[in-house]
């Protein structure tokens, strides 16, 4: 069998494309010589070669790095079949016509001599999502084989059998079938395409961004009458965009999310763009603080995401923003600490309690103040009159009247406090 084009490509990172695009010409009556119809008899370069020979076209896929081999001093050429095919058709003055794919940007200078002449070959320009405008071009401008004169469809009796592709979307769409477009998909509106029998590659493509784009396969099978299929792009759609959203609005930073208060309610809005992001719907909400906020619904409190996700469901009496990873929580007039997953990391036993700063949080028992981490553990001991928070690794503390400095192990450090020098001052 004489063909009429040869598509050359490499398997890794051209297959698709070059299948897609023997299904298309041998649907439209081309004969294509691709290794997926036989290669099997004889030997094979011989073969390969031969089918160069008898074609009219010569279809090259080049994807990115398709040359690398071709380039490699250390690659043996006589096993770099595109090479071989590609130096074959341009020795005998084929027809070439270079595909470039989508990271293919043009071609290397160091090309070896019997290829090189590829880089003066022209060839359709190619688009994933105008697919059926670059196949048309390469058709009806770049092929030189004549196109196939198609039989006259003769009568029949039998009725012939059709389904009926009905399109619940919020996408306004175009609707490809094996790259030729079909029709349109309109939001709010059933559309509805009729399909013969037999399997069909669909892509749904959007009319104001072509990157929405969604791929599937159906079939139609044997039916005596209309066979719905019923393709919900609404789902995969706003699933896509739900994805799209909830990860920017957690790209953004804490202080960007503004609550806000309408008729008693509160809720969130973007504080750049005044955008409301998570409803008027909570008694009270405070401000997010390590990409979690405090609010109140209905008596109970709850810990919330950047979407409004409940996260942490909370026992407590009343608890402080997240600070270092944990936040202060009190119950019946106790303080502890819990962490991101709502576990108590330090027991509800202190009568009062500050924010961790610098690995430490300053607590109260029994009228005395110490510092803990993390964890619980007591780094001083509790019996300092006045404590404040800790700063460049040290904090100021008063014991018997004295003020003074300690480090994080509750060392007491020589250097005079604030609050001691302006003591003196005063004298």
């Amino acid at each position: 069998m004489a063909y009429d084009i040869f598509i050359s490509y490499r398997r890794a990172g051209g297959y698709e494309t070059a299948k897609h695009l023997y299904d298309l010409l041998s649907r439209d009556g081309y004969s294509v010589s691709f290794d997926i119809d036989t290669l099997r008899n004889g030997d094979f370069d011989v073969e390969l070669l031969k089918r160069v020979e008898e074609c009219t076209d010569f279809v090259l896929i080049l994807n990115k790095g398709a040359f690398d081999r071709t380039i490699d001093p250390n690659f043996d050429p006589q096993k770099d079949w595109l090479r071989q095919e590609l130096a074959h058709a341009l020795k005998l003055g084929k027809n070439i016509i270079p595909i470039m794919l989508n990271g293919f940007t043009e071609f290397p200078d160091n090309l070896p001599a019997d290829v090189a002449r590829v880089q003066k070959k022209n060839g359709p320009k190619y688009d994933q999502y105008y697919f059926d405008g670059f196949y048309n071009k390469l058709v009806d401008v770049f092929l030189e084989t004549p196109k196939p004169i198609k039989p006259t469809a003769q009568a029949t009796t039998s009725k012939p059998t059709m389904g009926t592709l009905r399109i619940d979307t919020d996408l306004d769409c175009r609707i490809l079938r094996f790259g030729k477009e079909i029709g349109l998909a309109q939001t709010g509106e059933y559309s509805e395409i009729k399909l013969p029998k037999g399997k069909h590659k669909l892509q749904f493509v959007g009319l104001e961004n072509s990157i929405d784009c969604y791929e599937c396969i159906l079939s139609v099978e044997d039916v005596e009458y209309e066979d719905y299929i019923e393709v919900k792009l609404l789902d995969k759609y706003n699933t896509r965009r739900k994805a799209e959203r909830e990860n920017y609005l957690f790209g953004l930073p804490d202080e960007e999310f503004k609550s806000f208060e309408e008729n008693g309610k509160y809720g969130y809005k973007l504080k750049s763009t005044g955008e409301i992001v998570i409803p008027m719907k909570y008694d009270s909400a405070r401000d997010f603080s390590e990409g979690l906020a405090f609010v109140r619904l209905n008596s109970k409190n709850y810990f919330i995401d950047k979407i409004g996700k409940e996260v942490i469901s909370l026992k407590y009496d009343d608890v402080y923003l997240f600070c270092e990873g944990v936040a202060g929580v009190r119950l019946n007039g106790k303080y502890g600490f819990i962490d991101k997953t709502g576990t108590e990391v330090v027991p509800l036993k202190y009568d009062d309690a500050d924010y961790f700063v610098e690995g430490l949080a300053k607590v109260k028992y029994n009228g005395k103040y110490g510092y803990i981490d993390k964890i619980g553990n007591e780094i001083t001991p509790l019996e300092y009159e006045k404590a404040f928070l800790f700063r460049d690794g040290k904090a100021e503390v008063k014991l018997n009247g004295e003020w003074f400095y300690i480090d994080k192990n509750g060392n007491r450090i020589e250097e005079k406090s604030c609050r001691a020098r302006h003591s003196t001052e005063r004298m």
